[in-house]
């Protein structure tokens, strides 16, 4: 399955899901887990005073 400009870290990238279930940015590389919301990332590292996507992509990558 793949979604069209779905990347919750580059906005623009396009993602596909892979055999366990993870979802993969083809143009950036941000790995999310499919468990965890990317909106929920996004919200603890805005709650934690980081203001970049990126952080909160490494936090998906993280919390499994």
């Amino acid at each position: 399955m793949m979604w069209l400009k779905a990347c919750p870290r580059c906005k623009w990238g396009d993602m596909y899901r892979d055999e366990d279930d993870l979802r993969h940015c083809m143009q950036c590389g941000f790995i999310q887990d499919s468990r965890y919301g990317a909106a929920a990332d996004v919200e603890l590292a805005r709650l934690l005073g980081e203001d970049t996507a990126d952080k909160a992509g490494r936090l998906s990558r993280v919390a499994v």
